[in-house]
């Protein structure tokens, strides 16, 4: 348990985002591979539009498809397994809520370097990389990653999708390792229920996808230029912060910030922000304060409509691919995502 300020906080390690990820995990730990965090990119499309050069085809992108992390870890050496500590556990976890943020053409940082070639890469001292090779070293540097394993795994729906493996040390190239990873996960026949096309900015959206809307969007208003300067003032940096619970919230709310275009549930939610941000600063509280209660305010914003939504009947598509195989491991649709940029 973790304690900063009035806070009290046990940091445990994130729940498998789906059985796909489960599966790997447990991979990892029976096997005694040495990384300890683990996350998946899934190809998706984007549609043509007037910048397409007259190419009818649409762009396809990696987009983040969940991620998991281990309780315990490979000593340096490999001769020992050792639970993480808190500090540790938190770590990985910032990471997976900042990874969550990317997306990447193909051919572009990691996940998308692996999807194009099919072959693995095993890479070190991440954290020292120049932006263009490796575009979360940002991250990288701020949560202690230090060695990555992407490898390409065939799945039966999509093609191919790419598993990237994490440690928090230097891990020198295993060659006989990652071949044996590649034939291992290859057996696991992931089949992410992924929708074909996302709406990226200007990429026109599908029946699925929350159309834009025009509804009062309040991008001249004042209040979110503050509001996004608190954010980047405040927000937490280790796991002894009082915040730290909260980092989700953070980063998913400068996000919402800086879209251009906004649904009307975003516009809504939007909207309760900002009225509770000044009903905040009218009653004089310290800009910290403020900031970790906007975080805690869209975390629970978020969760309400995401609740909502499971509540809601989810009628059969008829032009959706149906998978047969009954060894096939599904994934969790995961969410669009903005394009990745260089920390």
């Amino acid at each position: 348990s973790k304690s900063g300020g009035n806070i009290s906080v046990a940091i445990k390690p994130r729940p498998p985002f789906s059985p796909f990820l489960g599966k790997v995990m447990a991979y990892v730990q029976r096997n005694r591979v040495p990384f300890e965090h683990v996350d998946a990119w899934v190809p998706s499309f984007v549609p043509p539009n007037s910048e397409s050069n007259g190419n009818p085809s649409p762009a396809c992108r990696l987009c983040f498809g969940g991620y998991t992390s281990s309780d315990s870890e490979i000593s340096f050496e490999g001769h020992s397994q050792h639970a993480l500590t808190s500090e540790q556990q938190f770590d990985f976890l910032a990471f997976g809520e900042y990874s969550q943020k990317f997306s990447f053409d193909v051919g572009c940082g990691l996940p998308g370097r692996v999807y194009q070639t099919g072959v693995s890469s095993w890479e070190q001292n991440v954290q020292n990389a120049p932006g263009n090779h490796f575009e979360r070293c940002g991250g990288a540097v701020q949560w202690g990653i230090k060695t990555v394993l992407g490898v390409p795994i065939p799945s039966p729906n999509v093609g191919r999708i790419v598993v990237v493996f994490y440690s928090r040390y230097d891990r020198p190239k295993d060659q006989a390792l990652v071949t044996r990873m590649c034939d291992d996960l290859t057996k696991m026949l992931p089949a992410p229920k992924w929708k074909l096309v996302v709406d990226i900015g200007t990429g026109t959206s599908r029946e699925e996808t929350p159309e834009p809307t025009s509804a009062q969007t309040p991008q001249g208003d004042n209040r979110v230029t503050e509001i996004m300067s608190l954010m980047d003032e405040h927000m937490p940096a280790d796991s002894k912060s009082q915040a730290a619970p909260y980092l989700p919230g953070f980063t998913s709310l400068k996000l919402l910030l800086a879209k251009s275009s906004k649904t009307q549930v975003e516009n809504d939610m939007l909207k309760s922000l900002l009225d509770s941000y000044s009903s905040y600063v009218s009653t004089g509280r310290p800009e910290n304060d403020i900031a970790l209660m906007l975080a805690r305010d869209y975390m629970f914003l978020s969760q309400q409509q995401s609740l909502q939504q499971k509540q809601q009947p989810l009628l059969p598509r008829s032009d959706a691919p149906a998978v047969n195989d009954a060894n096939s491991t599904p994934f969790m649709a995961p969410q669009p995502t903005q394009a990745a940029h260089a920390p």
